[in-house]
């Protein structure tokens, strides 16, 4: 017979078994190509997304240096700087030409400042309300001709050079990176006429990602340009004459999508390496099988003639022939399913598996027409060799990502990495025990015969039986079963632990639920300090002001966090981790002050000072003893303003008390008398009109001494000389040292324990905080970092007021609410200038790790399929080899029905041990490597806070009814197919 037509009949043959390697070969083809194509298209979209979301200043960068004399020879310098860094960078440079302000002569004679921008790309971006730009002249921003009340046809004077203004222009989009924040504030002209205004001005280039051809493999490339163009412009004696401001978050914005990529690359490989594995263990098995059926005929061919390189030769094109369709087809399903990149990689994937599938048939093939002992037996070393090196590879793999903590690895360059050893620790470690358990199918299968032989009836002994005659055949369907299973098993603990560690991590990063960062001042001012505060904006929730500070102790950095403890209430719990009553309690300082009626609107003080001169009978100079009061004020919640009270001619100073929470305390009086040429001696006394005046209170100050008035609160001051005003600060007299709640990692830093003083230093200037530890946690909310210390607000306000009137302004609000989505939409709008709101997702990099969740799960799901397959494949195969068993039971009174259902229980017992086995297996892996998978998925989780290993209950319970689902659609296939061919089974078929 033609060798071809040999073939095709040998196909025929076993068409059940073909087909189910087809099956396999199309399913892990599409899953190998679509699972990176979903992933990669996911990291694209969010990275354009989060770069598109940052501010204009942190999702660009900027170089300014002078603009020299030869502007073409310096721009040709900056783009031989940039051309290496940008070379195949999906990013674009914008050259303009800027001032500082430069004072401008208005129509009507007024003065004011005006920057003045050259940018040939500006028209582009903005919307002529008036006049006609590009012309000559300049375009004024309709804002800022508003407030100048300019028009077009005015004329403005730059020195020597008028400037007729053309038109009037707003910005299409004031937010876009390309006008850098500010730049829709500057007037437009053109480059010749800027320098003609001799104003000194700046060469600008602005690097902005091209967000339309970014992907997430090119990243990388935008930050290493990003980080490096600083330096590289430095290098350049040319362009670095008169110095360079290099000014934009872009470096930062990127490193930390970069962050989120490389955390997402840390754990996408393990579905795709579970569904490798599982697919080449199927594949591999299934052939194994395949030349197991085929025993008598390879032995006949060989007895025959036929060589070993024949037979595989054979094989391979077999293979190939049941591949190559199918593969492709998995391939073009993937490129039309998943949107993404080239389809050039789902080409390669399917060759690859078409090459893996052709060397596991040709290999197997080969083994088995050179060996005259059956398949299973020759195959034993290979699969002890197996189990050792899988087990061995394992090892390597968690001792690697245990040494490392996480499979992302930073590089020389500021990027980050996968390191392909730590990556693979847990589906190695799945492929290990899964592979022992089915080593151990022999001992279980013969413990079973043995418990089974003492039952009376012949269903479970026959059963119990034909497993411990068969291990090896059943070996498949147990491993495969295992793998899927305990894939499905850490898809939901990754999943879960992911989720707890990111949401706990948001509410330590974040403070609350809710946090407005604030702009403005760093110091204390007046009333609108507290009036402007979004604290009061929302009626359903609880918000606090908060002071985050950076200070330092001795060389270490420490973040300070300051609230009321009464407060605490508002800070994110960390999952039940934070004790937030015993941590106010700890911090908890007795208030000092005079507190207001909780009803109070004005804060009222009589005053009177009586001015003696030094010299008797010298007159005084006019205005000489004038006494002006400022009041610091806190309210409830430890929010401090500095209020100047009005005289109204009567001796009572007055001033209206802010929106705050009340009742109001009054902190401390600054008195000020206004000295003169003669020497005098001041004698003055201060009494609260509307509160009970503190007979303790002292001058706090060293230019006045105590005095006693009579009634309310007296002081002394000479001046002997002409000087400004004469200040004191009257408050109560200082009490404990403020009470401190650190985190361990900075209590371990310094050797600190309950009861410890401790001294904390205002970065940037020499005030300093002086304490002492009440409590010792964990970790504190409102920071990410690992030394930090937190103080009740109102006793640091209190301290830093005894050496200082340049107090810490609180700089954020934190805002518990029970919806924070209404919430946070609800605060948007009313958010002061420059204000930035956060939630607990805000930087988490969720958006680039849901994906991979997702993929997990495909794996898992793609994995229980193939498993499936696998099993249904497996028992169809053995049908042929077990027909006479049939006919020989039915022979002893055994009916057809049952003999198909004790091969459907065969079948359900060998995938439920393969379940538990893969949900043993799982649950080891998972609680060896799950928990630093999912920590170096959270971008900024501290090692301090705990990772526990979780399980996504409800997924897992639906895994856990589509694998029963799909153990009884096995067993029913198999016994409907067991129950056909013993309809069709004669003794004579049997004999022949």
């Amino acid at each position: 017979m033609h060798p071809a037509r040999l073939a095709a009949r040998g196909m025929a043959a076993q068409a059940p078994l073909l087909a189910a390697i087809g099956a396999i070969v199309l399913v892990v083809t599409g899953l190998l190509a679509g699972i990176p194509r979903f992933l990669e298209a996911a990291s694209t979209a969010s990275a354009r997304a989060a770069l598109e979301s940052a501010d204009a200043t942190d999702a660009a960068a900027r170089a300014q240096v002078r603009l020299s004399s030869d502007a073409a020879a310096q721009s040709a310098a900056m783009d031989s700087v940039l051309d290496p860094l940008l070379e195949g960078v999906d990013a674009e440079v914008l050259r303009s030409v800027q001032s500082d302000a430069v004072t401008v002569a208005l129509p009507d004679g007024r003065e004011a400042g005006i920057r003045f921008l050259a940018d040939p790309l500006a028209a582009a971006r903005i919307d002529v309300a008036e006049g006609a730009w590009p012309s000559d002249g300049t375009a004024l921003p309709e804002a800022l001709a508003a407030e100048l009340g300019l028009t077009v046809g005015d004329v403005l004077a730059v020195g020597d050079h008028e400037l007729t203004v053309s038109a009037l222009w707003e910005p299409i989009d004031p937010g876009a990176p390309a006008w850098f924040g500010t730049d829709t504030e500057a007037a437009l002209l053109s480059e010749a006429d800027l320098v003609a205004l001799d104003v000194n001005p700046f060469a600008v280039w602005t690097l902005l990602p091209e967000l339309d051809s970014l992907d997430a493999a090119r990243v990388g490339g935008l930050g290493v340009a990003a980080r490096s163009w600083e330096a590289a412009i430095r290098a350049d004696s040319e362009l670095a004459r008169g110095g360079v401001l290099y000014a934009g978050g872009l470096a930062d914005t990127v490193t930390t999508i970069e962050r989120a990529i490389a955390s997402a690359r840390g754990v996408s490989p393990l579905p795709l390496v579970v569904v490798g594995v599982v697919g080449a263990i199927a594949l591999a098995q299934l052939t194994r099988l395949l030349t197991a059926v085929r025993s008598a005929e390879t032995l006949l061919l060989r007895a025959r003639g036929r060589s070993p390189r024949s037979a595989a030769l054979a094989a391979a094109l077999e293979s190939a022939v049941i591949g190559i369709p199918a593969a492709a087809l998995g391939a073009l399903l993937a490129v039309l399913l998943v949107p993404g990149p080239s389809a050039l990689g789902s080409a390669l994937t399917a060759i690859g598996v078409v090459a893996a599938a052709v060397l596991i048939a040709t290999g197997l093939s080969a083994a088995a027409a050179r060996s005259a002992r059956a398949p299973g037996r020759a195959a034993l070393g290979g699969y002890v060799a197996a189990v050792v090196l899988a087990a061995v590879a394992a090892g390597l793999g968690l001792w690697r990502l245990r040494l490392l903590g996480s499979p992302v690895i930073a590089t020389p360059d500021g990027g980050t990495a996968v390191d392909g050893l730590a990556v693979l620790a847990a589906p190695l470690g799945v492929l290990a025990l899964s592979l022992v358990a089915a080593a151990a199918l022999p001992l279980a299968f013969s413990a079973g015969e043995r418990l089974a032989a003492r039952s009376p009836r012949l269903a479970p002994t026959l059963i119990a039986r034909q497993l411990a005659r068969r291990p090896g055949e059943f070996a498949v369907p147990v491993v495969l079963t295992a793998l899927a299973v305990a894939s499905a098993v850490l898809a939901s603990s990754y999943s879960a632990s992911w989720a707890d560690l990111t949401e706990r991590a948001g509410e330590l990063r974040n403070g609350a639920a809710l946090r407005v960062q604030l702009a403005g001042a760093s110091t204390v001012g007046g009333a609108a300090t507290i009036a402007s505060s979004p604290r009061f904006a929302l009626d359903d929730a609880s918000a606090a002001p908060v002071l985050v500070a950076p200070t330092e102790s001795g060389e270490d950095e420490v973040t300070l966090i300051a609230l009321a403890g009464s407060d605490l209430d508002v800070v994110s719990p960390l999952g039940g981790e934070l004790d937030r009553a015993a941590l106010a309690a700890a911090i908890a300082t007795p208030s000092a002050g005079a507190e207001l009626d909780a009803t109070a609107t004005r804060l009222s003080v009589r005053a009177s000072v009586s001015t003696t001169p030094l010299d008797p009978g010298a007159p005084l100079a006019p205005r000489q003893g004038e006494l002006s009061l400022t009041a610091w004020v806190s309210d409830a919640q430890g929010a401090l303003a500095r209020l100047a009270l009005d005289d109204d001619g009567s001796g009572v100073l007055s001033t209206a008390l802010p929106e705050g929470v009340a009742p109001w305390t009054v902190v401390a009086i600054d008195a000020a008398v206004a000295t003169g040429p003669i020497p005098a001696r001041y004698a003055a006394s201060v009494e609260f009109d509307d509160a009970e005046t503190p007979a303790d209170w002292v001058v706090q100050s060293e230019a006045g001494t105590p005095a006693d008035p009579g009634a309310g609160l007296g002081f002394v001051l000479t001046a002997t000389e002409p000087s400004a005003p004469l200040t004191v600060r009257l408050m109560a007299p200082a009490g404990d040292s403020p009470r401190l709640a650190v985190s361990a990692a900075f209590a371990h830093r310094l050797g600190l324990d309950e009861g410890s003083p401790v001294r904390l230093r205002f970065a940037g200037s020499g005030l300093a905080v002086e304490g002492v530890v009440s409590s010792i946690v964990a970790q504190l909310p409102g920071t990410t970092e690992a030394l930090t210390a937190l103080v009740d607000l109102r006793a640091l306000t209190d301290s830093v007021l005894r050496v200082t009137s340049s107090v810490p302004r609180p700089d954020q609000i934190w805002i518990d609410a029970d919806d924070p989505v209404a919430a946070a939409a609800a605060l948007q709008p009313v958010l002061p200038s420059g204000a930035v709101l956060t939630t607990v997702e805000s930087g988490s990099g969720q958006e680039l790790q849901r994906p991979v969740v997702a993929a997990l799960w495909i794996g898992a799901a793609g994995s229980l399929l193939l498993a499936a397959a696998a099993a249904i494949a497996v028992s169809v195969a053995l049908l042929r080899s077990r027909r006479g068993e049939t006919v020989a039971l039915r022979a002893i009174g055994m009916r057809d029905r049952d003999s198909s259902t004790a091969r459907g229980v065969e079948l359900v017992l060998v995938l439920v041990l393969g379940a538990l086995a893969g949900t043993a297996a799982g649950l080891v892996v998972a609680q060896l490597t799950v928990g630093e998978l999912a920590r170096s998925a959270v971008l900024d989780a501290p090692r301090s806070l705990p990772a526990p290993v979780l399980l996504d209950v409800p997924a897992l319970s639906v895994a856990v009814a589509v694998v029963a689902v799909l153990t009884a659609a096995t067993a029913a296939v198999t016994s409907s197919a067991v129950l056909a061919m013993a309809r069709r089974s004669t003794g004579r078929e049997v004999d022949a």
